[in-house]
């Protein structure tokens, strides 16, 4: 997210006026030029192969990006950050960039997350000599290891009798922290999710030693994603490898780590496309609904496949009338592999489209309904090539609306390196403002528990929201009337927060605020 004049004064100023002011925006999924002057930041850890597969927003705006490298032919922990224009963050451990060895044949960051103390959360594995555990570290803001975290800022756990792969991380906001992933057993790899305390011991609350692992019936399931709902119950996302066929599946835990079995009867639901399919990313809309992303093969060929669920796990058949979506880009095989929402309700798929000569970064954006977004570079489909051979791994919204793409890229197949690209985004859920602006006047800002707001005309039934830096909506007001309110923190957590003022779906005002302890 770009540095504005308005951000900045919305920090270090005591009182904020919020107004609507006339914007030149670009067009819908272009790239935004104002990210590394091209919209694309191409990051290089030596010269082997970079290859990035998550990344988060800090409060700040500031993006924090994981993978891993290569030293000769063994793999480590790569991470970098980059400023909100896209440059590298010098003041991350001098030059932007962190290698973690820790002693292994070979590790892998596959999900970061950032803790409400900004400290930096990275879950992977790691190859232990002869098989694969579960490997979590946690950084300091300046990029070194955390000490208060089992010690030295490193823990790995064997979850199963072969290989323990940890693929997802979620932070819960009472600071303890979710890992996912899939464990190799005697018959079947199974779905794992490990629950730690702040200070990287294993939660015995978590069903009673801190680690759940659950089969899928009678076949292999390999875990890709989590997400943590609102109430604290816990979804993962994965394929189930039935034969001849894959299915799409999804289990959810209650927060005690027991099934949920008020999800389909069981806590699990899995759902087939018709073909081998693979569900890669999962995301839960505001009013509960589950979609899921990844890909499903038609006639040989590779598709995106999105389905969305209701909150009971049946198929949501408002969303293209059974659930399911599957998008086809030109002749090329097509994959899905993360799912993001905007604050208006669309859906944007990343991923990429593969041919015999090259792949291509892909994004993908879909109305709420399911139908493909033709007000997005006109087909709803736009296509990236970085380099010959190119994946976009991860996406994420700003709170201004603007799409970050992670991945990486190579001319060769060799040599790849870490890649961010930025879109813009027309502003969203905009019918038409007053003739006159609206304005808004917020003190103190920062605050800690409560603010006083103003505005400059009356407000009939109107509504605030409030989003958090990585594009979610956390704080929804209704029915505002007059001229004056208390905007209350409740659950908030320490942080930037952007601020919008609707009233009968007519964008009034929007801003920056920032909640402190």
């Amino acid at each position: 997210m770009k540095t504005s004049i308005f951000l900045k004064a919305a920090i270090s100023i005591f009182m904020v006026h919020m107004t609507i002011p006339t914007l030149l925006v670009a067009q819908d999924g272009s790239l935004d030029l104002s990210f590394d002057t091209d919209g694309i930041a191409v990051t290089q850890f030596g010269n082997s192969d970079n290859y990035c597969n998550a990344f988060a927003f800090q409060s700040d705006g500031k993006i924090v990006a994981t993978g891993f490298t290569f030293i000769g032919s063994v793999t480590i922990i790569a991470l970098a950050r980059y400023n909100v224009d896209g440059s590298l963050d010098t003041s991350f451990d001098n030059d932007g960039k962190v290698t973690t060895d820790i002693g292994s044949i070979g590790s892998m960051g596959e999900a970061l997350k950032i803790q409400a103390d900004g400290k930096i959360v990275v879950a992977g594995k790691t190859n232990n000599g002869s098989i694969y555990d579960f490997l979590i570290l946690r950084y300091n803001t300046n990029g070194s290891l955390d000490s208060t975290f089992d010690s030295d800022g490193i823990k790995t756990l064997s979850l199963g009798i072969l290989d323990s792969r940890a693929r997802s991380l979620e932070i819960q906001p009472d600071g303890k922290i979710l890992v996912a992933g899939a464990v190799t057993n005697i018959l079947y790899n199974e779905f794992a999710v490990i629950r730690l305390n702040s200070d990287g011991s294993l939660d015995n609350t978590f069903d009673l030693d801190g680690i759940v692992t659950t089969t899928i019936g009678t076949s292999d399931a390999d875990l890709e994603d989590m997400v943590l709902q609102t109430d604290g119950k816990i979804i993962l996302t994965g394929t189930s490898e039935g034969i001849p066929n894959g299915d799409i599946t999804l289990v959810r835990y209650n927060s005690d780590g027991t099934l949920d079995n008020t999800f389909d009867t069981d806590g699990i639901v899995t759902t087939n496309l018709g073909a081998f399919d693979e569900g890669v990313s999962v995301i839960v809309q505001g009013d509960g609904r589950i979609i899921v992303a990844g890909c499903t093969n038609s006639a040989g060929k590779g598709e995106i496949a999105l389905v969305r669920y209701n909150q009971n796990g049946s198929l949501d058949n408002t969303f293209d009338t059974d659930g399911i979506v599957t998008t086809s880009i030109g002749t090329n095989h097509s994959y899905g592999l993360s799912v993001a929402v905007q604050s208006d309700g669309k859906i944007i798929v990343s991923g990429y489209t593969s041919s015999p000569t090259n792949d291509i970064v892909a994004l993908v954006r879909y109305l709420s309904d399911g139908n493909l977004d033709n007000t997005f570079d006109t087909d709803g489909i736009v296509s990236t090539m970085i380099e010959a051979f190119c994946y976009g791994t991860t996406v994420h919204i700003q709170p201004d609306g603007k799409i970050v793409v992670s991945g990486f890229a190579t001319n060769s197949f060799t040599d790849f390196d870490f890649v961010l690209a930025r879109y813009n985004v027309a502003p969203t859920g905009i019918t038409e403002t007053k003739n006159e602006p609206t304005s808004i006047c917020l003190f103190p800002n920062p605050f800690s528990s409560s603010a006083n707001i103003k505005f400059n005309t009356t407000i009939n039934n109107g509504e605030l929201c409030i989003y958090n830096i990585s594009g979610e909506k956390v704080k929804t007001i209704n029915n505002i009337q007059g001229q004056s309110m208390i905007l209350y923190r409740d659950h908030l957590e320490k942080g930037h927060y952007i601020i919008k003022l609707t009233e009968q779906h007519k964008l009034l005002a929007q801003g920056v605020i920032e909640i402190v302890d």
